[in-house]
């Protein structure tokens, strides 16, 4: 497939810091990544995009409508004290 045809059919590829991360091969889809790159990228995508990337504007704009745990709420404290405890210096 060329360049042009990837673009033209954007829609039906999904793109993972500019790299296709599907692909279709005799009719066999199969994924170049993982979910869990996936989510990654895109969750970026939309920290940088619509909250400035600032993950402290996300986490207010998420908590307004979404009603959290007491479990919730001391998953994220965990880890929050997790990457205190791996990085001291940030």
């Amino acid at each position: 497939m060329k360049n042009a045809d990837c673009f033209r059919f954007r829609e039906m590829f999904f793109f993972y810091k500019l790299e296709i991360v599907i692909k279709n091969e005799n009719t066999i889809v199969s994924s170049l990544v993982s979910k869990e790159q996936i989510q990654t990228a895109e969750i970026e995508e939309l920290v940088e995009k619509k909250f400035a990337g600032s993950i402290p504007a996300f986490l207010t704009a998420f908590t307004k409508s979404q009603q959290l745990t007491a479990d919730e709420i001391q998953e994220m404290q965990q880890m929050i004290d997790r990457f205190r405890k791996e990085h001291p210096d940030d």
